[in-house]
């Protein structure tokens, strides 16, 4: 038997922040290359780290407890003893028999959801139940609530049906022998520990490729918590670093740069936000197409737009609106989460700062440069949030230092905290959202957002937002412009629209998008002053028409749509 690698996962760091404790987490390395580190911050000195987890753990006197799903092997003998009460008397300690319920109850769940179970491990430890060690983990820190360990490599598990793996593997759990000292109940630490932990072993039974993206495996983990046990809300408190760091990459890895971030477990709230905008079964479907691409982001890509119709950028980009407007209700849907109440109460109670800056405008020119006024971060599949305070109405200009894939979204809070979304317009290299309607509106929250789900390298894009009246550079007679263009007719019964502009323009760029901001058409015509825009297709409903030249938005106006 050939050790091919250890995953050590689960270990807390209790801190305080703000006026709450929770906790905070030092999550090991997938190959523990960084033994330094480990040998002088987790370990006792007496201790080698390769003693402890190079092998299964070998315990004195050791007795094994058969449930239905998996072997657990302890001792009530020595340091890694577990309690001995027994109250129904039948020579098994109440601990590991509390503790083997939770196990099989976890088991059952994932095995009805249609998860893979992990491969058997050709009975190395008495059987071909799955092995969990209970044992004193004080020896590699008294933090550690527990651990899933790598063992064989299998190819193709046994225990999944219909599928062909090539690079499954083998695995067991070491879980404590006492929860004692920690904030949680012991019960609900080894409800939190089983979920997290046997989601990884069932991560290893599909692809060795799952475990080694960090942020996914641990993404995929936690929401698994959560999935399991939503009573328990374990999942929240990791809501602190993520919505801290919302300008880092959904795919960061901490091997690339900015070490201290250790923002992958908080992306547990992206699974939340796929599985309840899709199906549970989402999970399931990524990883049985990780095993013929072995690339994450490939995966969910393919499952959203050959199961449910919408891309990765799509669907992306309703996460970061959604993690802006924090709302449960599902008059909110597709921007909504069915607890965000729980998400916006733990936010506000730790204090989390969720805007990158807020602006108070008053007729007088903002300009806002990212690297000297903000933190100077944006990865890919990242987000910028800015609050806006108006007295009036406003054009922002957005301009990147170089194009990357990045955009802007305007959220419009208007009576009784109705919301619009208003996407940005291009003038050469620049985004623009005009804000024409200020007086029906409260304020705005402005996301700056990339989008690359091929990107994998963790710098960051700088740039410039000038908040003004116009558009810089914006030629003095565009106001009077707007005078010279008609839209008619408007209510539209027919299946066109006419655009009438009383002076001939080179490019002249039509847009329409509905009122969550979706672009549903688009069309330039050159060197014409009267054009038709065909709109047979559209369900009735308010829609927002943009009309434009080649550097400026030349008008906007609602249309409202009554096809008879």
């Amino acid at each position: 038997m050939k050790k091919i690698f250890i995953l050590l996962f689960s270990i807390f760091l209790l801190a305080n922040y703000s006026k709450a404790q929770y906790a905070d987490n030092l999550w090991l390395t997938h190959y523990l290359l960084n033994k330094k580190f480990l040998k002088n911050n987790l370990l006792n000195s007496n201790k080698n780290l390769d003693e402890l987890t190079d092998n299964r753990p070998v315990i004195n006197n050791e007795l094994i407890y058969h449930s239905v799903f998996f072997d657990f092997h302890y001792t009530i003998t020595g340091t890694d003893a577990v309690n001995t009460t027994d109250e129904n008397q039948n020579g098994i300690p109440d601990y590991i028999e509390n503790m083997a319920s939770v196990f099989d109850s976890v088991h059952k769940i994932y095995q009805s959801r249609g998860f893979a179970m992990p491969p058997p491990d050709n009975s190395t430890g008495g059987s071909d139940n799955f092995d969990v060690y209970v044992c004193n983990l004080d020896l590699i820190s008294k933090t550690v609530l527990g651990y899933t360990a790598l063992e064989d490599y299998i190819g193709d598990n046994p225990n999944s049906k219909n599928i062909h793996e090539a690079y499954s593997y083998s695995s067991y759990m070491v879980m404590r022998n006492n929860y004692n000292g920690f904030s949680e109940a012991p019960v609900n630490n080894i409800k939190s520990t089983a979920a997290h932990e046997f989601m990884h072993a069932i991560q290893a039974g599909y692809s060795i490729y799952i475990i080694n993206d960090l942020w996914f495996s641990e993404m995929i983990a936690v929401w698994a918590e959560d999935y399991i046990y939503p009573e328990l809300n374990g999942a929240i408190p990791y809501l602190y670093k993520f919505f801290l760091n919302t300008d880092v990459s959904l795919n960061f890895n901490e091997k690339y740069s900015y070490p201290k971030i250790n923002n992958y477990y908080g992306t547990w709230i992206f699974a939340k936000y796929l599985t309840e905008h899709t199906s549970d079964t989402i999970i399931k479907n990524i990883y049985e197409r990780i095993i013929s691409s072995n690339n994450i982001i490939l995966a969910i890509s393919k499952e959203l737009s050959e199961r449910w119709g919408i891309t990765f950028e799509q669907l992306f980009r309703n996460f970061i609106i959604a993690n802006a407007v924090l709302e449960s209700d599902s008059s909110y849907s597709p921007y909504n989460y069915s607890k965000a109440s729980d998400y916006n109460s733990f936010l506000t109670k730790n204090g989390v700062k969720r805007f990158e800056k807020t602006f108070n405008y008053n007729s007088t020119p903002i300009n806002y440069k990212s690297n000297r006024d903000g933190n100077g971060i944006l990865m890919h599949l990242s987000s910028d949030y800015i609050k806006i305070n108006s007295t009036g109405n406003f054009t922002i200009t957005y301009s990147p230092k170089k194009n990357n894939l990045s955009d802007i979204i305007l959220l419009k809070y208007g009576i009784n905290n109705k919301l619009t979304i208003q996407n940005s317009d291009s003038i050469n290299n620049d985004k623009i959202i005009q804000v024409n309607d200020n007086s029906n509106n409260s304020s705005y929250i402005l996301i700056v957002y990339r989008i690359n789900s091929n990107f994998t390298d963790s710098s960051s894009l700088q740039y410039t937002i000038n908040i003004a009246d116009q558009y810089i550079g914006i030629n003095n007679n565009i106001l009077n412009k707007q005078e010279n263009i008609s839209i008619y007719p408007n209510p539209i019964v027919n299946d066109y629209i006419n655009i009438n502009v009383n002076y001939k323009v080179e490019n002249l760029n039509i847009n329409i998008y509905n009122l969550t901001g979706d672009l549903l058409y688009k069309n330039t015509f050159n060197n014409t002053n009267q054009v038709k825009a065909y709109i047979s297709d559209f369900p009735n409903g308010l829609y927002v028409i943009t009309i434009g030249d080649k550097k400026n938005i030349l008008k906007r106006e609602k249309l409202i749509i009554c096809h008879k």
